[in-house]
Parts: C-alpha cells; sequence; structure tokens
C-alpha cells in the first residue's frame, strides 16, 4: 500500500527571479494544488527567489530570543545571593542594552521605552521571583538546618544593621517595600513559614503591577520621547514583533517608533533632529514627518506607503499614521520598503553618527 498525498499540506514553490504575473496551475489526481512564495522544509525557509535572506532573518530572529535567555540565564545565575544589593537601573542593562543592539536603537533610548515595546519582564522581577522561591524552600525545611539559621539570624539582626550593604534581609526588605510588604519579614519565624509562601504570588503580582506602572508613569511624563506614548496605548508586546518580522523590517519600525536622534539601515543614516538638514533634499529639517509626508525627493518611496495604507488613514502626522494602521499587518513592511528605497537613493559613503548616541 502506497503513501497518500496530503492535498492540503502539499504546497508548490515555482521558483523564479522576479515573481510570476499569474501562478501555474498544478493539479495532483484532479486536484488544484496551492503554490506558495515560502516553505518550510526541515526547519528551514526556502523562498521562490532562489535566496535565503528570508531564512537568514528567520534564524537570526531566533538565535537573538535564544541570546536574550542565556543574558537571563547568566545574568541571574544566583542572583538571589548577590543581586538585591543592586539597584533596578543595574539589573534592567544588559536585557535593554541587547535589545538596544538588537533593534538598532540608540544608545541613550530610555530602559522603560524598551521593555515596554518589546513586552520583556523586568530583570529585577526575574531575581525577586527567584529570591522567594528560595526563601519558599528554606522555610520547608527543618529549622535546625544551616539554610533555615542562616535566614533566622538575617532576619533577626536586619533592623539592628544600619547598612543595606552589610544586611542580607535588609537589602530582601527594600524590595519588598515596594509592595508594602516589607513587614512579612518582621513576623516570627514560626509564623513566617505558615504566612510568607501564601502570599509570595500576591506579591509577585503587586510588584508587577507596580514596575510597569512606573515604567508607563515615565513614559507618559517624558520629554526625551514626547511622541512615543501617543502610539503605545497598551502594556503588552507590540503587534509587529509578534508577527515574526524579518528583523531589518523590525529594526526600521522599531527605530521609527521610538523616533530617537536617527533612522539607521545598514551602514546609512537619516538624522532625526531638527538643526540637521534632510540628507535627500538638504531643504527641510530632519524630522520623521518630513521624510514620511514633505521631502520631495522621496516621493516615489512615499507612493509606495501609501499604497500599502489602510482606507482613509493617510496623514501628515506619524503618530496618526500608526495609530490609523495599528491593525495593518502589512504596516511594518510598508514602512520598512519605505526606508529601504529611500536609503537606496543615498550615496554609499553614509554621514557619521553624532557623538552623543
Amino acid at each position: 500500500m502506497g503513501l497518500t498525498v496530503n492535498i492540503g499540506k502539499t504546497k508548490v514553490v515555482a521558483f523564479s527571479k522576479r515573481k510570476m504575473k499569474t501562478n501555474p496551475k498544478i493539479l495532483w489526481n484532479g486536484e488544484e494544488l496551492e503554490v506558495v512564495d515560502t516553505y518550510t522544509y526541515l526547519g528551514v525557509i526556502f523562498h521562490r527567489n532562489g535566496h535565503f535572506s528570508t531564512a537568514k532573518s528567520h534564524f537570526t530572529s531566533k538565535a537573538a530570543a535564544a541570546s536574550a535567555i542565556v543574558i537571563g540565564i547568566f545574568f541571574l545565575y544566583c542572583s538571589p545571593i548577590w543581586g538585591l544589593s543592586l539597584e533596578e537601573d543595574q539589573l534592567e542593562q544588559p536585557q535593554c542594552q541587547f535589545w538596544k543592539r538588537l533593534l538598532r536603537l540608540p544608545k541613550s533610548t530610555p530602559g522603560y521605552v524598551v521593555r515596554l515595546e518589546i513586552g520583556s519582564q523586568h530583570t529585577s522581577l526575574l531575581m525577586v521571583k527567584a529570591t522567594l522561591r528560595l526563601i519558599c524552600k528554606i522555610l520547608q525545611e527543618d529549622d535546625n538546618t544551616l539554610l533555615a539559621q542562616c535566614l533566622k539570624w538575617q532576619l533577626r539582626w536586619e533592623p539592628r544593621i544600619s547598612s543595606a550593604k552589610r544586611s542580607w534581609a535588609k537589602q530582601l526588605k527594600k524590595w519588598l517595600n515596594l509592595t508594602e510588604d516589607g513587614y512579612l519579614l518582621s513576623q516570627p519565624y514560626d509564623q513566617l513559614k505558615n504566612v510568607f509562601p501564601e502570599q509570595t504570588q500576591l506579591i509577585i503580582g503587586k510588584l508587577t503591577t507596580f514596575l510597569l506602572n512606573k515604567d508607563t508613569l515615565l513614559m507618559t511624563d517624558s520629554a526625551w520621547t514626547p511622541d512615543y506614548s501617543k502610539i503605545k496605548t497598551h502594556a503588552t508586546t507590540e503587534k509587529y514583533l509578534l508577527q515574526d518580522p524579518a528583523l531589518p523590517a523590525a529594526q526600521t519600525l522599531a527605530q521609527t517608533r521610538v523616533n530617537l536622534h536617527r533612522i539607521v539601515y545598514k551602514d546609512k543614516v537619516a538624522p532625526l533632529q531638527d538643526r540637521a538638514a534632510c540628507p535627500w533634499c538638504s531643504l527641510g529639517k530632519s524630522s520623521l514627518n518630513h521624510y514620511l509626508f514633505e521631502c520631495n525627493s522621496l516621493i516615489d518611496p512615499r507612493k509606495s506607503l501609501q499604497s500599502n495604507l489602510s482606507p482613509n488613514s493617510h496623514s501628515q502626522d506619524f503618530t496618526h499614521l500608526y495609530n490609523n494602521n495599528n491593525n495593518n499587518s502589512n504596516f511594518c513592511n510598508a514602512i520598512f520598503a519605505f526606508w529601504s528605497t529611500a536609503f537606496s537613493k543615498l550615496p554609499k559613503q553614509s554621514p557619521q553618527l553624532p557623538q552623543s548616541i
């Protein structure tokens, strides 16, 4: 008995240098097979043009995600022991630096913008979670074990030690005070064994909300990135990142959304500072709205962008344009097409990045 072909799962890729105007009609036992642009075989994406740029972007993004996990594994190793003494900004720095490099954001991009854009958990939250798990594990042990005795004496001596540098319990209390739960550590050890494990999930939930609200407040009050709060309408990962875009497309849209200092594509740079001249027309100011809506040298890229926008969404302001196309799955690729076409018009020798970036 031979194998049966699953028509629904069988796809045809017609390899050609240029996309054909009409796809060939291919039948199998009288049933038509779907012709597609890409097909994934053994984890590798094959594109109809015969190039592997799509596969490269796919594996690069996967490797980047894996790298972020590795950062967490190494950086948070034994963090309940040594990490409590660090300030929040110090804990968040490695993860933020990673995402800035990946998305080619300016070094001066605020950490709260990076976290809100990516929708990533705070590293400090992960550290506190690990610490609470460790404490709960110790509380389950016999009171005479070495770990239990260490925890007992840390908690007992915490009020008597003035410097947090010399007291692990005082460092822990600093974090728990953010959610007004520091009082738990002052309870007798026998009571703590019963109460603390019941409160851990509540503490984690409150700390999650606290840190998220802190980032949101910084965003809304920021004079550094004033336009970002107009397009950041929710505190989760941005939709375009969930659509598994090619890395260059994600980079250009992330830089456009953050709208800080410059847009970088390959080795070319477009400044986003009013005091700099437009690198295309040398007349207008180097602003996002000038590039997208005003520059006469970018008429062709602009037409391509507008053709991919939602109906009745044309605007002369990027924030309005973005909000009107927030549910448009093609918007990320449309922005990328605009920038890639625009940058192709610049000479190979790119302008230098400002020293402050």
